[in-house]
């Protein structure tokens, strides 16, 4: 179901955008004792498994986050929303100073209604940009 909202503004709860790429099958560990499939995107997946896709393993800083007042994970496949999520903690691996997200997925509130409900939502990357996510409201 598309929309035919706005673009985003700046009125947005602050949120940190996954762009998901298509599924790649690694399994991996992200927390001791569990393991994810692989990550990505693919039809037919289910919330668990979006949810792990899009949780682990970032090159991202906690403080980073913070100081933008992030506290949401959006996790979208090419102009579409898949799902929204609330950050219950973070935390990280010494070897590359990645990060990962304990996460709890949204259904109803503002968050949800913000980046859900819009569905054909485009981030554009600059020319060069290599990241899989975007800070959102930008210039932050």
């Amino acid at each position: 179901m598309k929309s035919n909202k706005a673009p985003l503004g700046a009125s947005v709860i602050p949120a940190v955008i996954f762009r998901l790429t298509k599924w790649t099958v690694l399994p991996e560990d992200v927390e001791p004792g569990y393991s994810r499939a692989g990550y990505g995107f693919r039809e037919s997946m289910s919330p668990t498994e979006l949810m792990d896709s899009v949780r682990a393993w970032w090159l991202i800083t906690p403080d980073d986050l913070a100081s933008r007042g992030i506290e949401h994970v959006v996790a979208s496949f090419q102009t579409e929303t898949k799902a929204v999520y609330r950050i219950d903690d973070i935390f990280g691996r010494e070897k590359d100073n990645r990060v990962a997200f304990k996460l709890t997925q949204l259904t109803t509130g503002k968050a949800f209604d913000d980046y859900y409900l819009y569905q054909g939502l485009k981030v554009t990357a600059k020319k060069g940009d290599q990241n899989e996510f975007v800070y959102w409201p930008l210039g932050k």
